[in-house]
Order: C-alpha cells, then sequence, then structure tokens
C-alpha cells in the first residue's frame, strides 16, 4: 500500500510536470513557477503521505512482536518529529496491550511452574488428557503405575465427576477419580489415583 500511494503520487506530478512543459513552455518565468508549485506539492504530499502511513508501519511491527510473542518489547517513536496526539495514544494502547499480555505470561508461568512441583511431590498418580483424548501430563506417581493399566481401564469407566475403590492382583487399594477441567473454553479429562494401601494399614 504504501509503495502505491507513493508511485500513484510521482506518476500525477510527472503528468503535471510534463503537460506544464507543454502548455507554459512559451512563457519561461510562468512555467518556471508552475515547476516551483508542484515540485513543492510532490514535497508536501510526500510528507503528508509518511504521516498518514506511520500508523501502518506500528500496527506491522505489532503484529510481527504478537508473533513472535515478544511481549517483553516496546513501541518507540521513529523520531520522525511529526509530534501527532493521535499516533502517541496509538503507540500507548499498543503498548498496554503488550504490557498487559506480558504480566499475563508471567503468572500463568509462575501458575505452572507451582503446578509441575506440586505435581511432583504429589504421592497421588495424575494422568491429564489433551483435546483429544491423548496422555499430555504424567506425574512421577503416573509413570510408576504405568504398568498396571486395569487400572486405568477401569478409571475409564467412570462418569466424570465420580469416584471408587479399585484394587490390583497384588492386594493393593486404591481410591480412583475421574474429573474433567476447562482450558481455553474447551473441556479436558484427568484420572487421579490414591494408594490406600498405607494409609489402611496405618489405621
Amino acid at each position: 500500500m504504501r509503495l502505491r500511494f507513493f508511485a500513484y503520487l510521482a506518476v500525477l506530478h510527472a503528468l503535471l510536470f510534463g503537460l506544464a512543459f507543454v502548455q507554459l513552455r512559451e512563457w519561461p518565468w510562468l512555467f518556471i513557477g508552475v515547476e516551483v508549485v508542484l515540485a513543492g506539492s510532490l514535497l508536501l504530499g510526500v510528507r503528508l503521505l509518511r504521516r498518514a502511513l506511520e500508523p501502518l508501519g506500528y500496527t506491522q511491527r505489532l503484529r510481527e512482536l504478537l508473533q513472535d510473542q515478544d511481549y517483553a518489547a516496546r513501541l518507540h517513536d521513529s523520531g520522525s518529529g511529526s509530534g501527532s496526539d493521535e499516533l502517541s495514544q496509538l503507540l500507548g494502547q499498543f503498548n498496554a496491550l503488550l504490557d498487559t499480555l506480558h504480566a499475563e505470561r508471567l503468572r500463568v508461568g509462575e501458575q505452572q511452574g507451582f503446578l509441575d512441583r506440586l505435581l511432583e511431590a504429589t504421592p497421588s498418580a495424575v494422568i491429564v488428557f489433551d483435546f483429544d483424548g491423548r496422555v499430555s501430563l504424567l506425574n512421577p506417581s503416573a509413570q510408576a503405575l504405568r504398568h498396571r493399566e486395569h487400572l486405568l481401564l477401569q478409571l475409564e469407566t467412570l462418569p466424570d465427576g465420580a469416584s471408587t475403590m479399585l484394587s490390583d492382583p497384588d492386594g493393593r487399594r486404591y481410591r480412583g477419580q475421574r474429573g474433567q477441567f476447562y482450558d481455553r473454553g474447551f473441556a479436558r479429562r484427568f484420572l487421579l489415583l490414591e494408594e490406600l494401601t498405607e494409609e489402611l494399614q496405618s489405621s
């Protein structure tokens, strides 16, 4: 779009220069005056186009930052000296958006780090599925139970939100639960398996 605007401006003034030369070459002083006016018009048109299209450059830069997920970067005035209040407000809004996204990423990262440490420390086996029903997360306790597939198959038959008592051929007893949570507006399932043998023996 930028190239098309400047090309249109250049072609238009080239035609006007040529027309002035054909019509006014018999009056040199008038011809020179018209050429000076056209030259000033061309320079003014280029300046106005640059100022008018300047927000598009910042919009393109913002799109690149969002695609790269570089939310810590900030947009700054290019130093063109336009002094436009509208452009300053636009840059302020863009930077406020980047600030919000950066703060949200930090918050989610901290929560994810806490969740990862919690899942590693819990003695309960936790299995989380993705949107397509494939296993996306196994904590260490769940990895230790991967060979007990019959327990997981029993949990698969439970309705969401239900829990049951399970046992394996070795006499170990477990409390199993199947549930779901929402991630970005879509439901994801999880299985929770807690061994009760040691707890029952202590009781």
